[in-house]
């Protein structure tokens, strides 16, 4: 219980520099998030969020895509039912074009999710919606 309560905090430090780094632009208040959000992930593993966050600053913020794809990947190794995961790296495989492998994450997100009334679900069938265009225009060519 200590680690996780230490943990929490450790992350909610990172989540203010986040926060600053997104309001006034800042690429090093990023990297000093991720540096917090990965010892809070080391202080308790068990605290998946704050590896789902790094992932999230990877992709997002700092457009580091192999390095989020990494922390994507390692919690569905963990967890392949953890639908945040899926639902971010499903996003960030399509912001890089992987829009098959982008598809088959909403797809198994929406599986996963369709009994919890999740935040993204609609996010998620729209991207669905979008992706099928792109894929069967693409193949139709």
């Amino acid at each position: 219980m200590l680690r996780f309560f230490l943990a929490y905090l450790i992350y909610s430090y990172g989540g203010l520099y986040r926060l600053m780094g997104n309001r006034y632009n800042l690429p090093e208040a990023h990297r000093l998030a991720v540096r917090l959000f990965s010892w809070a992930y080391r202080v308790d593993n068990s605290y998946r969020k704050a590896r789902l966050d790094r992932g999230v600053l990877y992709w997002r913020e700092l457009n580091q895509l192999p390095e989020a794809l990494a922390d994507f990947n390692a919690l569905l190794e963990e967890d392949p039912a953890y639908a945040q995961a899926l639902f971010n790296r499903g996003m960030a495989y399509q912001s890089c074009g992987r829009f098959a492998e982008a598809l088959t994450d909403f797809e198994t997100y929406l599986d996963l999710s369709a009994a919890a009334e999740d935040e993204y679900q609609f996010a998620a069938q729209r991207n669905i919606v979008l992706l099928r265009g792109l894929l069967d225009s693409s193949f139709g060519q």
